[in-house]
């Protein structure tokens, strides 16, 4: 020990986390030699080492809802309070009356795959627990859980889209994506003139309208010229709209540019 004062001594030890629990003794003796003369003098105390503080934690878990028939995998993350991942240790998973032993994957991280059955519709919660190689432990209940049972039906749909079409669904678009462009030759000619079709229809239909609001106000007098002014503005802004919509359309179904109908 070194003296930090006049009859004041100081040193520090830190506890390891395998370092023995339970009961210790500090113990401390003093020797000086006087003139020849050695006087020595000691004491000791007991103290308590408690178990070292363990982080445990679930992640990567999105949801609390799972049904019969669904695999999921439970992973946890576990460390020391100074943030030292734990390797070797035992984690285990207690979904209502079954336990499942985690397998270590990466330092400080272990996980297992768990295939809900008929006897989890009872299960309320997913507990965590672990312990170190020195008799350190926790345990948490991360979350509340809910387990339902469902029909055969329903579980194939449930596991196509969960496995299936919420991992890949990148896939499914590009997909989407190459068949509509291979087979655009087959189709694409039907939509422009689906889509003039209803750009001509749309444009007669303005243009009747715009008569209706001439003849409501030069032969009835039944709307102001405010409002005349307002909807024949209105309806021929939508004209333009539709008869450029209907020129671009016409120019790819001919294939040339300016050979639209006017």
């Amino acid at each position: 020990m070194q003296e930090v004062a006049p009859g004041t001594y100081t040193a520090e030890y830190k506890i390891k986390p395998d370092d023995p629990l339970e009961r210790w003794y500090i113990a401390v003796q003093a020797v000086k030699t006087v003139n020849g003369i050695t006087k020595a003098g000691g004491t000791k105390i007991p103290i308590v080492i408690w178990p070292a503080a363990l982080n445990l934690a679930l992640v990567n878990q999105r949801t609390t809802d799972f049904f019969t028939g669904q695999q999921t995998e439970i992973k946890a993350e576990l460390s020391y309070s100074d943030g030292i991942k734990i390797e070797k240790a035992d984690v285990f998973a207690t979904i209502g009356n079954e336990t499942i032993k985690l397998i270590e994957t990466n330092l400080g991280e272990y996980s297992v795959f768990y295939l809900f059955t008929e006897k989890d519709v009872t299960a309320t919660s997913l507990q965590l627990s672990a312990s170190d190689i020195y008799g350190n432990s926790v345990a948490i209940t991360p979350k509340a859980i809910e387990v339902k049972q469902i029909g055969k039906y329903e579980l194939k749909f449930r596991l196509f889209y969960y496995n299936i079409l919420a991992r890949y669904w990148y896939i499914f678009v590009f997909g989407i994506l190459l068949a509509v462009t291979v087979t655009k030759p087959l189709w694409y000619k039907k939509y422009l003139k689906v889509n003039l079709k209803k750009a001509v229809e749309n444009e007669e239909r303005v243009i009747e309208m715009e008569k209706d609001i001439q003849r409501k106000y030069f032969k009835h007098h039944s709307i102001t010229r405010e409002d005349y002014d307002k909807l024949m503005l209105k309806y021929r802004e939508r004209a333009s709209d539709l008869k450029e919509k209907r020129l671009r359309l016409n120019e790819k179904l001919v294939g040339k540019k300016g050979k639209g109908k006017s």
